[in-house]
């Protein structure tokens, strides 16, 4: 009868197999991991050019309600309201705001660039009345809003 083989533990070979299939799994995650991150930061961009975008949309709502008379030329808008004259300008590359002739206020950030931008006075189409309609691009994203003027 022969002697039973004793079990002489891991080969060198097979060490390297389990090291090569332990450092792909680690490639692989620290892969995945950095593709989650980018996506997350994308994410975060996206929600901050649209939220500040539709802060601009809404302050221009505001500048065009209850102002008479509206003026538009390109991409700026001036507007007269009781007492106050509103100047919107888009033409920077950053929105911006003017109250009575006084310095100027920022609207957006820096890193939300506004190009592409256009106010159009639209006079009265039965039965609608008139209307100002804003258009740009932020960041690339459109952006576009129709305010009609209540007399």
């Amino acid at each position: 009868m022969r002697p039973l083989k004793q079990d002489r533990g891991v080969t060198l070979i097979e060490t390297l197999v389990y090291i090569a299939l332990f450092m792909f799994l680690i490639g692989a995650g620290m892969i995945s991991a950095f593709y989650v991150i980018d996506s997350s930061e994308r994410s975060k961009q996206d929600v901050s050019v649209t939220t500040e975008s539709q802060f601009l949309l809404r302050k221009i709502d505001w500048t065009l309600t209850g102002a008479d008379p509206v003026s538009v030329s390109g991409d700026v808008l001036t507007t007269n309201k009781p007492g106050l004259t509103v100047e919107i300008d888009l033409s920077s590359g950053r929105a911006r705001l003017r109250r009575n002739v006084g310095s100027w206020e920022y609207l957006t950030a820096e890193r939300v660039l506004i190009e592409n931008s256009i106010f159009t006075y639209v006079d009265e189409i039965s039965p609608r009345p008139d209307s100002v309609e804003v258009s740009f691009t932020a960041n690339g994203k459109p952006f576009e809003m129709i305010k009609y003027l209540r007399k």
